[in-house]
């Protein structure tokens, strides 16, 4: 099951595999490490260790030891010559509203700044929640919804 949801995260979904001649386990051997089981936020996950080809930093994707739902991750996001690592917890697991079966989305996420503070130590210096209250799925919208917008008409002085 490991195997799978690996599979899942590094293609997106995709046939890449078979795009570039190489078999699921070359790309699994050659992008992802499994670091073994930890814990997160009380919750047992595998932790694995997949690489960003964007900035060659490495991302850890923890999945729940018992769903396999992807229960967070943790990466390092770099802006104006500063790095800073972030942990990203998925939680409150529900199914959409319209569905019978399938769709188990998180109608919590939380988002972790970290700080080195020197001797291996870090601390959480910030965040933000987002709390979802519901989702709906094939929700009928008007047309118009996805009509471009119109232009206005230029004002004379």
């Amino acid at each position: 099951m490991i195997r799978e949801c690996c599979m899942s995260l590094l293609l997106g979904g995709s046939l890449a595999a078979a795009a570039s001649g190489q078999t699921a386990d070359e790309l699994l051997a050659k992008h992802a490490q499994y670091l073994g089981e930890r814990k997160l936020d009380g919750t047992p996950v595998h932790q694995l260790e997949l690489p960003d080809t964007e900035d060659g930093e490495a991302t850890k994707v923890f999945l729940d030891a018992k769903s396999f739902l992807e229960r967070g991750e943790e990466r390092f996001w770099s802006a104006h010559g500063q790095s800073v690592q972030y942990v990203t917890v998925y939680s409150d697991f529900r199914q959409a509203e319209g569905l019978t079966q399938g769709l188990t989305l998180p109608y919590r996420i939380e988002i972790r700044f970290k700080e080195t503070q020197g001797h291996g130590m870090t601390a959480i210096t910030g965040g933000q929640v987002l709390a979802i209250d519901k989702i709906e799925v094939n929700v009928d919208l008007p047309e118009i919804r996805f009509a471009r917008p119109k232009a206005n008409a230029a004002k004379t002085p």
